[in-house]
């Protein structure tokens, strides 16, 4: 189980405080990007990123940490906030835009993590889905809700979002990667709005993308 312990144990980490967001890193790089995903403008995303500048205690914690097998990072609510803890081992040879589109997929998290506890009414209303799968079992998995909301209602702004990252970095590539990054950590293998091709395309993409480096030409490769 994650403890908050783990968050602050890094003492001579590279600390950086935005307002309500605050990252305990190692990694400088991580750092980088965690600042440059602060600058972001645009869409649901951009909004998200004010929300945390603006909202009296909307706190979002992150830092490094070892995780269980398959899973590179996580978010959870403390008494503190939302904290994330992100495992850069098993990361460290990922893309600057793959380590963003953790980053941002892990505010998304805590974003409805925080709606629900400082804005319950206005979160009920724009997150039904949510309320409904909550409601539907005794033992609901937050996280898998979390996923399906993520899944009909952020992968376009996610996708935006790492069209403005990859703007700013001076960096340009096809639509269909940032679309396919945007999948990154959700259920699109069993989503019924893709189809065959597009699923092995977003796999493929992922992977290169954790494995630093992938081209259009690659991915298409794989399909000959």
């Amino acid at each position: 189980m994650l403890t908050l312990s783990l968050l602050f144990a890094v003492l001579d980490a590279n600390v950086v405080s935005a307002q309500n967001v605050t990252s305990y890193f190692e990694s400088e790089r991580l750092t980088q990007i965690l600042n440059k995903v602060h600058a972001l403008q645009l869409g649901k995303v951009g909004a998200l990123v004010a929300q945390f500048d603006t909202s009296k205690n909307w706190n979002w914690i992150l830092a490094e940490g070892s995780l269980p097998e398959n899973t590179n990072a996580v978010t959870q609510l403390s008494t503190e906030g939302a904290y994330t803890i992100i495992d850069m081992d098993k990361l460290k040879y990922a893309t600057d835009l793959s380590l963003a589109r953790t980053i941002i997929h892990e505010m998304v998290h805590a974003h409805l993590l925080l709606s629900f506890i400082y804005k319950n009414v206005n979160a009920s209303v724009e997150y039904p889905g949510i309320v409904r799968a909550w409601a539907a079992t005794p033992t609901p998995d937050y996280n898998a809700i979390q996923h399906q909301e993520m899944a009909e209602s952020f992968v376009d702004d996610i996708a935006l979002a790492l069209k403005e990252y990859n703007y700013y970095e001076n960096r340009f590539t096809d639509n269909s990667v940032y679309i396919d990054l945007a999948w990154g950590g959700l259920d699109f293998e069993n989503n019924v709005s893709l189809n065959d091709y597009d699923r092995k395309r977003i796999q493929i993409t992922l992977a290169k993308a954790q494995l630093n480096g992938y081209e259009k030409a690659e991915i298409m490769t794989a399909f000959q």
